[in-house]
């Protein structure tokens, strides 16, 4: 039982039945302005349920000037 997380070529498994983005981003000590997660090709927000068997793709924000 976990929600996957891919980033940067990385896997990370976070063992959760259910849980927030929000919360899963601050477990992973991640900001969610950093990244944007991205589910099924669809971009989700922060107050997203994430459940178990899920898997999160995590797209690194940049911004410029």
């Amino acid at each position: 039982m976990a929600i996957t997380f891919i980033s940067k070529g990385k896997t990370i498994n976070l063992d959760k039945d259910k849980i927030s983005l929000s919360k899963a981003l601050a477990e992973l000590d991640l900001y969610p302005e950093m990244v944007l997660a991205v589910k099924n090709g669809e971009l989700i927000e922060e107050d997203a349920l994430l459940l178990d068997g899920d898997t999160i793709k995590l797209i690194a924000a940049i911004s410029g000037g």
